[in-house]
């Protein structure tokens, strides 16, 4: 039986901010059926090409053509892998998460979709299905120390829940009692920061003097500094100074200006409502701060409301004041207003920073954005 993941566009709309330019099994944490060296990915045709900068060119697809072929949702952590012998649906709590089919044949993932649509058996499966961000972080601590567990083999252990691959300096203090912490190589913690597992600190990374980081993700190459609760840095983004960051996803090239600040709970401790274009979400939770997207930028002061969807390529200098709750890609905000972000000016920032880090900006990742501002600016 071939297992594969694709990537679920019912939901994609939710992750956009950070997964525009990325296939979503970036995030191998959320899902450790991912890194199986047996299972494939299905990923969409517009960032195939720069998704084989992340993954062997065999684990990866566009289309699919194989018999025996159980396809599960990118948003779905099964409990575990089972075999079937005739077409059949998957579902957890009414919800499809997966399909099995004895000959499966798609160009695309809308011709995958569509196979939901016909009338197979359907059974339900045991796992846990995290479709939207607010979902995420509503179960963050105990999906993070789970993968944590699995992985921790991988790394120096130091003392109970505690493993590391960079050295710790005594004015450290790490919690572990809550939680596993893992610390990667070349990992930086200055003096007097403190760590509540679960943690995970990746390669690179820099936590500034008198940091507070409690049960978050950093992601590789991340600058820290002040607090951060419950939230995820997918990589290479800024917070080198004080200010709070909780309950949120915060994603790649990110820079937060001195004492960027958000919400994650409301004054009335009411359910936290999010936004996107004209549609209000319920997210069915109380606590949830923020999504904000790859190369998003903030002046010193910003301050992000509760439950806040910030697309990418946003750039906001308007401290001392809360920017909007919903902010569109490539948009330039300030006391004036929301102005479209110049998409020259845009990409040539974006490569500044990548090269303060010493790396190049792809070919295919440059197209990518380049289409992105045709078809939702331009148009």
């Amino acid at each position: 039986m071939r297992v594969i993941f694709f990537e679920d566009l019912r939901y994609i709309k939710f992750w956009f901010p950070i997964f525009r330019l990325n296939p979503f099994f970036k995030l191998s944490f959320f899902n450790p059926f991912v890194k199986n060296k047996k299972s494939y990915l299905l990923i969409r045709e517009e960032i195939f090409e720069i998704s084989r900068n992340y993954f062997r060119k065999e684990k990866i697809l566009k289309e699919v053509n194989s018999e025996n072929a159980l396809l599960l949702s990118s948003f779905f952590i099964p409990e575990k892998i089972k075999n079937f012998k005739e077409n059949t649906i998957l579902a957890f709590k009414s919800e499809k998460v997966g399909i099995f089919l004895k000959r499966a044949k798609f160009k695309n993932l809308n011709e995958l979709l569509e196979e939901f649509n016909k009338n197979y058996d359907e059974k339900e499966i045991k796992g846990k299905f995290i479709n939207t961000p607010f979902k995420l972080i509503s179960e963050f601590e105990e999906i993070l120390n789970n993968y944590l567990n699995l992985i921790k083999s991988e790394y120096k252990r130091v003392s109970k829940n505690l493993y590391s691959n960079s050295k710790i300096s005594k004015n450290v203090e790490i919690d572990t009692k809550n939680g596993i912490v893992i610390i990667e190589e070349n990992v930086e913690i200055e003096p007097f920061s403190f760590i509540k597992g679960p943690a995970f600190i990746r390669k690179g990374t820099i936590v500034k003097s008198g940091s507070k980081i409690y049960s978050s993700y950093i992601g590789p190459v991340c600058r820290i500094g002040g607090e951060v609760d419950t939230s995820l840095f997918t990589g290479y983004s800024n917070k080198s100074h004080q200010g709070f960051i909780g309950h949120s996803i915060i994603g790649e090239w990110v820079n937060l200006g001195a004492m960027t600040t958000n919400s994650d709970l409301k004054n009335n401790y009411s359910e936290v409502r999010l936004k996107i274009k004209d549609e209000t979400i319920s997210t069915g939770t109380v606590k949830f701060g923020a999504i904000i997207g790859d190369h998003v930028k903030t002046g010193i002061g910003t301050l992000i409301p509760t439950g806040a969807y910030i697309d990418f390529f946003t750039n906001i200098f308007s401290g001392g004041k809360f920017c909007p709750k919903y902010i569109p890609p490539f948009s330039w905000v300030s006391d004036k207003g929301i102005e479209v972000y110049k998409i020259d000016k845009a990409i040539e920032t974006a490569k500044r920073m990548m090269k303060r880090r010493n790396l190049e900006m792809g070919i295919e990742y440059e197209k990518r954005i380049s289409k992105i501002f045709k078809e939702e600016i331009e148009k």
